[in-house]
C-alpha cells in the first residue's frame, strides 16, 4: 500500500481529534479535510489497534485459502461474496441536533464538520410509484404525482453511525468501493440518503432509505440481493460459540476489507442477541455486517426464520476485551 504524507496545518486537527475521542468504544472513522484516500491512508498507517492490518483481506482478494479448513468450499466463499457486494461505505456529513446528551458525538450536534465514516449493508431494492423522499423531488411541487417512478434502496447500519433522518439526508452511500483506486477509476456508485425507516439506539441498529431514479443502477443493486444464499446463516443458540465470524467493513474509510475470526460469546438481552467475537475491526468498521456461519454447509437445509436477521459491528468495549455487535436486526421488508 502507498505511503501517505501531507501538508496541512489548521484548526480542524483539534476538532477531528475531539470528535474521535467523543465516540467511546465505537469505531467510526473521522477524517480531516484533505483528499479522502490520502486521509484514510494516514489513519491506516497510524493505527495502533491493528498495526499493519495483516488480518484484513482486501475484498476482491478473498479466496478459498483464506477460509478455515472446516468451511473451505466454493459455496461458503460465494455466500460471503454476496455480502461483500452488498456492503457499502458511509460518509455522514452532518451530526444531528437530535442526538441525546451523553450519546456518541453529542458534542458536535448541528455541525457539518468533522465528518464521520462507517459501513452499512444493502438489504432491499424496490420499485415505487408516487411520493418520493429524495431531495430533488421534495423541491418539486408535483412531488406526489401518481406517475413519479423511483426505487427505494434500503440499508442497515449501526445507530451510532447514522442516528436519524437529519443525518440520513446528509449521508453519502458508496457502493463498489472495492479497491484503493475505485473512485479514480469511476467504479464507485454514490447515492444520497433520504430518511430513517426504523432505529434502536439501545440495540444500536438503524435502517434507512435512499431514493433513486436511475433504473439501470436500481437493476444493478437489485441483482446484488440473492436471498437463496441466506439459508446458511446460523440460528442463535447456545452452540454458536466458536462459529466462524466474518466481518466486512471499510476500515479507516478505505476500500472494502474482510476479516475472519470466531464468535466468543452470545449475550441475551430479552429476545435480542448480541455477539462478541475475535474478528478484527478498526475505526470505520462500525455498522459493517457481522456474518456467523454454520460449520457444515450443504444442500437440503430447511428455510430458517434466522435467514432474515443479521447483526452489525458496534464497537470494542474494553471490559469485554473483544469486539461486539449490535443486537440482531430483522430485515424482512
Amino acid at each position: 500500500m502507498a505511503t501517505a504524507s501531507r501538508i496541512i496545518s489548521n484548526d480542524t486537527e483539534d476538532a477531528v481529534e475531539r470528535k474521535r475521542n467523543n465516540q467511546g468504544y465505537h469505531e467510526c472513522e473521522i477524517l480531516n479535510t484533505g483528499p479522502r484516500i490520502l486521509e484514510g491512508l494516514l489513519q491506516f498507517q497510524r493505527c495502533k489497534k491493528n498495526e499493519g492490518h495483516d488480518t484484513f483481506i482486501p475484498a476482491l482478494q478473498l479466496s478459498l485459502e483464506n477460509l478455515p479448513e472446516h468451511v473451505r468450499s466454493k459455496s461458503v466463499l460465494d455466500f460471503i461474496k454476496v455480502y461483500v457486494a452488498r456492503t457499502v461505505q458511509l460518509k455522514i456529513c452532518y451530526t444531528s441536533t437530535g442526538r441525546p446528551h451523553d450519546y456518541i458525538f453529542y458534542k458536535f450536534r448541528g455541525k457539518h464538520f468533522p465528518i464521520h465514516h462507517g459501513t452499512g449493508l444493502l438489504y432491499n431494492v424496490e420499485k415505487r410509484v408516487g411520493w418520493c423522499p429524495c431531495e430533488r423531488c421534495l423541491k418539486k411541487s408535483d412531488v406526489a404525482a401518481p406517475g413519479v417512478i423511483w426505487w427505494a434502496v434500503d440499508l442497515v447500519t449501526a445507530c451510532h453511525v447514522l442516528y436519524d433522518s437529519e443525518e440520513a439526508k446528509a449521508t453519502e452511500v458508496n457502493f463498489f468501493f472495492d479497491e484503493l483506486n475505485s473512485f479514480e477509476q469511476g467504479k464507485v456508485k454514490t447515492i444520497q440518503g433520504a430518511q430513517v425507516l426504523n432505529r434502536s439506539p439501545e440495540s444500536d441498529w438503524c435502517k434507512f432509505r435512499c431514493a433513486i431514479h436511475d433504473r439501470d443502477l436500481a437493476v444493478q443493486l437489485k441483482g446484488l440481493l440473492q436471498p437463496s444464499h441466506e439459508l446458511w446463516l446460523v440460528k442463535p443458540s447456545s452452540s454458536v460459540q466458536d462459529k466462524l465470524c466474518v466481518i466486512i467493513s471499510h476500515p479507516h474509510a478505505m476500500h472494502k476489507m474482510v476479516t475472519l475470526g470466531k464468535i466468543k460469546k452470545m449475550n441475551l438481552y430479552g429476545k435480542d442477541h448480541r455477539f462478541s467475537y475475535s474478528t478484527d475491526t478498526c475505526s470505520g468498521s462500525s455498522g459493517g455486517p457481522v456474518i456467523v456461519l454454520q460449520d457444515n454447509i450443504g444442500p437440503g437445509l430447511e428455510w430458517s426464520t434466522w435467514a432474515h436477521w443479521i447483526s452489525v459491528h458496534s464497537g470494542s468495549p474494553k471490559h469485554l476485551q473483544q469486539n461486539e455487535s449490535s443486537d440482531t436486526i430483522e430485515l424482512r421488508t
